[in-house]
Parts: structure tokens; C-alpha cells; sequence
């Protein structure tokens, strides 16, 4: 049975500070973050499922908002600025991104 893994981004906006703090926590225990409430995440169905039990634990679903965007496959995320990766450190596990590091040109 066939059951493929996909890149996701999750976004986060939590009202109440100990649940923020706590949401964050544990995501970074399962995904690279990107921004303070922005995380790459890598995983198949069930997977997904068991995150997903997870977060409805720690938020309120009545005031708290998470998403999750599967990125296409073979999808890269493109970063303009600074990176939340460490340049010259090689990992397979991160996300496929393209790093601008310069001005563009116009």
C-alpha cells in the first residue's frame, strides 16, 4: 500500500500566550521553523492525522486558527532575505528552498 509523504507549511495564530507558547514548542519538536509562527513539515497521511490530533489538544479551536498548505510536488520554498537554515550545513531532512541572498534585480 502506497501511503506518500509531502511537504506541508504550517501557520499558526494563537491567542492565548501559554497555548502559543506550548504549540510552538511541540511544533518544533516535529518540523523545521521557518518564522516564529511558520513551520515546514514532512510527513504522509497518518502522520498528519496523529499532528493533527496533537494540535487540536493544545489549542482552542474556538479562538485559536492553525493551517497546513501541502506544497506541490517537488514544491521549493523560496526565501528572500534572511534564512532560518544554516548556510553550509547540508541536511537532506530540510525542505526543498531557494535562498535569495542579494538585491533582485528590477
Amino acid at each position: 500500500m502506497n501511503n506518500p509523504s509531502y511537504w506541508y507549511l504550517l501557520a499558526y495564530d494563537i491567542r492565548c500566550k501559554r497555548r502559543l507558547q506550548r504549540t510552538h514548542k511541540f511544533l518544533r519538536t516535529q518540523a523545521y521553523a521557518l518564522q516564529e509562527s511558520v513551520f515546514a513539515w514532512y510527513g504522509n497521511a497518518g502522520e498528519l492525522d496523529r499532528l493533527q490530533t496533537k494540535l487540536m489538544m493544545l489549542i482552542d479551536p474556538r479562538k485559536d486558527d492553525v493551517r497546513g498548505y501541502r506544497l506541490q510536488h517537488h514544491g521549493t520554498i523560496r526565501l528572500w532575505g534572511n534564512s532560518p537554515f544554516i548556510d553550509g550545513i547540508f541536511d537532506n531532512g530540510y525542505p526543498p528552498y531557494v535562498h535569495i541572498r542579494g538585491e533582485l534585480a528590477v
